[in-house]
């Protein structure tokens, strides 16, 4: 009996955490106030491998997260397609989150602009359009923290496991890479 009241003590305290980011009037059960638990090799990989389009899908997902557990009313699929621009908000959103759970909390907007910076670097002069790579960092950085918070917090966190679906991905953007290297190579 004790535990019972002990897990819904703990319960409280986090949806008490995550006022500030909830939607005013949603109630959810705090077991899915988190977001899932991902590899971070595995989003450098994918990252890496499809020339950054791996992002858009791991923005969908904290976005369509968000909407799911959270109770905002967005379309995670044009947050994830215009993440450039949407992270201005998504990263604000996390912000609060990894202050909620006394995490060392960047400042949103500055991220947010760093990651909109790197991503124009694409039209620098040869090899400088490298730079673009490094927006694969703010993920992985995001991932870390969220991470730690589920390791900490929720033990029962969702898991983003490698899945058929990310072989397939995988294949498919191998083959594109080897395109997009020999074009390069035919260039010089």
């Amino acid at each position: 009996m004790e535990d019972n009241e002990n897990i819904e003590n703990q319960s409280d305290v986090i949806v008490q955490k995550l006022n500030p980011i909830l939607k005013e009037g949603y109630s959810q059960k705090s077991s899915n106030l988190c977001f899932a638990t991902t590899s971070v090799w595995k989003i450098l990989f994918l990252s890496v491998l499809s020339f950054g389009v791996y992002e858009i899908i791991y923005f969908f997902t904290l976005w369509k997260r968000l909407n799911d557990n959270f109770g905002y009313q967005v379309r995670p699929v044009a947050r994830g397609f215009f993440a450039v621009i949407t992270n201005f908000w998504l990263f604000g959103i996390l912000e609060k989150y990894f202050k909620a759970f006394d995490e060392k909390a960047f400042c949103g907007i500055f991220i947010a602009f760093l990651y909109f910076l790197i991503n124009f670097t694409s039209k620098l002069p040869d090899y400088y359009w490298l730079i673009t790579f490094g927006t694969v960092l703010i993920p992985v950085y995001i991932q870390i923290k969220i991470n730690k918070i589920n390791k900490n917090n929720f033990p029962d966190a969702p898991h983003n496991c490698w899945s058929v679906a990310n072989t397939i991905w995988t294949l498919v953007l191998t083959v594109f890479f080897l395109l997009a290297i020999l074009g390069l190579i035919s260039e010089s």
